[in-house]
């Protein structure tokens, strides 16, 4: 629903601290079973992936700094250049009038090697998408990291993480 613009939900929060438990109260009102739940760095959190299976969701979190045990092992694997290769790879590049983009995404479901997995219910794979922009103001390699109750495919991350569907003040759900 996301790739069309429709929002199924919405929760306003005064503060940016707030946006979890709205997260979570939002999606015990929403009957959305079977659907993805894409959530913000903000958002991974082991209770509200808890509460997204609850729902009979599936859920994919954005990784950074505030999970930073988790981040570094993601990054260190997908970036390992021996163990690419035997990570599913896809690269998407689309061009406008004014720039470059190409968006290559990595997943892999071989996740028994991951410490504190089992903390993370029903955690099936891990992805990354690196971006490489290219502009008339330069370039820019931004990566972003991922994991997931469901086992997806690369062109499913690169789909899912593009729509994403929280925004700092309103959280939202598809």
């Amino acid at each position: 629903m996301a790739e069309l613009g429709i929002t199924i939900g919405q929760r306003t929060v005064g503060k940016k601290g707030n946006e979890i438990p709205a997260m979570r109260e939002l999606l015990g009102l929403l009957t959305i079973d079977g659907c993805m739940v894409v959530a913000d760095v903000l958002n991974c959190q082991k209770e509200t992936a808890t509460a997204v299976i609850e729902g009979k969701e599936d859920y994919l979190f954005s990784v950074k700094d505030n999970q930073q045990t988790l981040k570094e092992d993601i990054e260190g694997y997908v970036q390992d250049k021996h163990l690419q290769k035997t990570i599913d790879t896809y690269t998407k590049i689309e061009k406008t009038s004014d720039r470059i983009e190409r968006r290559t995404a990595y997943t892999s479901g071989d996740i028994g090697w991951l410490s504190g997995k089992e903390e993370w219910e029903k955690l099936a794979c891990i992805g990354a998408v690196n971006t490489q922009c290219t502009s008339k103001n330069g370039e820019a390699n931004e990566w972003h990291y991922y994991i997931c109750s469901r086992n997806l495919t690369v062109e499913e991350l690169l789909r899912h993480a593009r729509f994403g569907i929280v925004s700092r003040n309103n959280v939202l759900a598809a």
